[in-house]
């Protein structure tokens, strides 16, 4: 989402085969606060810097698609922590909605959903993997703050942020939708009923990536596409805002 005054709705396309995905998304609220750095060495997941003319792509479009992020070897790691979680039954039906219209809707969505922080029980799968994951989205959250194309952003603040692996199953889909309405403002913290005063409202997910973990995936063939709209859709309508 480049500037404060636009929007971009979504949907992932129904796929013919599953389809894994990692989901990191970045609030914007300055806080000075610090991510510390993990993991680091030869098993750290490696990543590339983003070139000039992505960066560009996401500021004045609102989108950009980055080819070879992340070396196969190192998605294939991922992809099997994924698989692990699933084989432990930890995926849960992934939610629509927010605040207190939290909810599950398969007309809407179809796909598991396993949030990384907090994390899995630590026995299950890889938790070097993942936090080298929570590592890497961490270095791209820097890269975005220092573009001079993405100045307009504020410092996008490393303790607010949701990371979490979606599995879409075969026909899974999700249908359009906005990642950050204009109507997008939400309550974090506790309410005063929970017996603190520390609730405020604050707008979400200023940044939002996919990792698509699928190795030589057939868009042709097995469907599963990321579908980008730069027009918002009519409230109340199909695929409104949710």
């Amino acid at each position: 989402r480049p500037s404060s005054s636009s929007e971009l709705a979504a949907e992932l396309r129904p796929a013919s085969r599953p389809l894994m995905v990692a989901r990191f998304m970045a609030r914007t609220r300055a806080r000075g606060a610090l991510l510390a750095a993990l993991f680091s060495g030869a098993g750290a997941l490696r990543t590339r810097a983003l070139r000039a003319n992505e960066v560009g792509s996401l500021a004045t479009r609102g989108f950009c698609v980055v080819p070879s992020w992340m070396p196969n070897e190192d998605v294939a790691r991922v992809q099997a922590d994924v698989s692990e979680i699933d084989a432990h039954g930890l995926l849960r039906a992934a939610m629509v909605g927010s605040g207190d219209n939290i909810r599950a809707d398969e007309s809407i969505r179809q796909s598991g959903m396993c949030s990384l922080i907090p994390g899995p029980p630590l026995h299950v799968g890889s938790a070097d993997t993942r936090w080298q994951l929570t590592e890497a989205m961490g270095r791209l959250r820097v890269e975005l703050e220092l573009a001079p194309q993405l100045s307009h952003l504020s410092e996008l603040t490393p303790f607010e942020t949701e990371l979490a692996y979606l599995s879409y199953p075969r026909g899974g889909f999700y249908q359009r939708h906005t990642d950050v309405p204009s109507r997008g403002w939400c309550i974090v913290g506790r309410k005063p009923c929970d017996g603190s005063s520390l609730a405020r409202y604050e707008r979400r997910r200023t940044i939002s990536v996919l990792l698509y973990l699928n190795l030589d995936w057939n868009v042709d063939q097995w469907g599963g596409q990321l579908r980008v709209f730069a027009e918002p859709c009519e409230a109340g309508q199909p695929g409104g805002a949710i």
